[in-house]
């Protein structure tokens, strides 16, 4: 079963994490608790509040989710190798190998010029790193671009951009088949990975009897999407746990900051604009008449109609929340049982009053205020400091007792 857990204190999460351990412990003692985490200081963390509930905290497993989702490639498909060949630092070794093999392509002219003074190899060396660190990226985030490269096809949304990138990840794939290495990476196993656990229900078969028992992601903020479809798949055998720490109560995954509904307003009205010069002009094609018979008023009024600008929740979640935004739009499409912990935030502090304002998608912000008379100064360090001096007067209404401006001053209120 898939369980996601929303919380906006990840001690909530921590809370309801070490019931689910008490109420249903591992029957074999020697079964070690699975957990996935972010990194190394989130799992130092957890075992440390483990232990404080606990007592001690032992026999604990705490992999990166890379790792732990290639271990069960390993446990269920056949022939998968403990060590993908297509890791980075194997990948950063082939491809200072292959470069030089294809550095008269026209399409490798960039990687040519940058190549042209390279007497002892450090420069090739360093850009087969970072193009093997490229090529990792898009083994989690693109598995479909490495598909159809691996096809002979191009990659639509490239627009012919990068051209020699193709070219190289296919000499790559051959290069390390040629080395009679594994050809399988993340890319090509996961939809083999999910076929295998959809198809086979009884745990007993085919390596699935070596999953354990459940699993924990904590303090996670983000997933790429084919992960949480590896995890969703794993959920039909095992208890998978996700502990998804949630600034707001309501669903955000829609939320959009005030810069890109200006970016898509100026869109539209340009848009506009251009169909009001078509009809000036009376050179109209069928598919402009039917959208031209859908406007009603003028051109700020369709906009808004269509874009609803004035509805942007909490302006701070939306700019600085896209990260989670989209990996709770991801968790909304998935098929899976949903827990909500939240904790009222109570309004003492300016960063409380912030929290709860994010928590209920309120949103206090008046940008009306920077454009009134009183802050328009002359200089831009005197805008800083009277944008300073109306936090300041906010801030005495919440009790706040320091102000901090990196660019004027600090503030300290009695």
């Amino acid at each position: 079963m898939f369980t996601v857990y929303h919380s906006n204190q990840i001690d909530v999460l921590k809370s309801l994490l070490v019931q689910l351990i008490k109420l249903d412990p591992l029957q074999n003692p020697f079964e070690k608790e699975q957990i996935l985490v972010q990194s190394p200081g989130m799992s130092q963390w957890l075992k440390m509040a483990l232990a404080q509930e606990f007592g001690i905290a032992a026999n604990i497993d705490f992999p990166l989710p890379a790792t732990f989702i290639w271990d069960r490639f390993v446990q269920v498909l056949d022939d998968v190798p403990k060590r993908s060949a297509f890791n980075k630092e194997a990948m950063t070794w082939k491809i200072m190998h292959l470069l030089p093999k294809h550095l008269d392509d026209p399409d490798f002219a960039p990687l040519a010029q940058y190549l042209s003074d390279d007497s002892d190899a450090s420069k090739r060396y360093q850009l087969a790193e970072k193009i093997a660190d490229i090529y990792d990226g898009y083994l989690v985030y693109r598995p479909e671009w490495i598909a159809t490269w691996e096809a002979g096809q191009s990659v639509v949304e490239l627009e012919g951009e990068q051209p020699w990138q193709p070219k190289l990840w296919q000499a790559l794939y051959d290069h390390t088949v040629a080395l009679e290495q594994s050809p399988y990476h993340r890319a090509n196993l996961y939809e083999h990975f999910i076929d295998e656990l959809e198809s086979n229900k009884d745990v007993k078969t085919h390596g699935l009897s070596q999953l354990p028992k459940r699993l924990f992601v904590f303090g996670i903020s983000s997933l790429p999407p084919r992960y949480l479809d590896a995890l969703k798949a794993l959920g039909e055998h095992i208890d998978v746990h996700l502990m998804f720490t949630n600034p707001c109560r309501f669903y955000w995954g829609e939320v959009r900051d005030r810069k890109y509904l200006a970016r898509l307003a100026a869109a539209k009205r340009k848009q506009l604009s251009d169909l009001d010069s078509l009809a000036s002009s009376q050179d109209w094609q069928e598919g402009d008449w039917a959208f031209a018979q859908q406007l009603k008023g003028d051109i700020e009024a369709n906009v808004d109609d269509e874009l609803h600008l004035s509805e942007v929740g909490n302006s701070l979640l939306a700019s600085m929340g896209k990260l989670g935004r989209d990996n709770l739009y991801l968790l909304s499409q998935l098929e899976s049982n949903e827990i909500e912990a939240f904790v009222e935030v109570e309004r003492n502090t300016l960063l409380q009053n912030i929290q709860a304002d994010i928590l209920n998608l309120d949103e206090h912000q008046d940008d009306t205020l920077l454009l009134s008379s009183e802050h328009k100064p002359a200089s831009k360090h005197r805008t800083t400091r009277s944008l300073c001096m109306s936090a300041t007067a906010q801030c005495v209404k919440w009790k706040c007792s320091t102000i901090i401006c990196s660019r004027c001053l600090i503030v300290t209120l009695s």
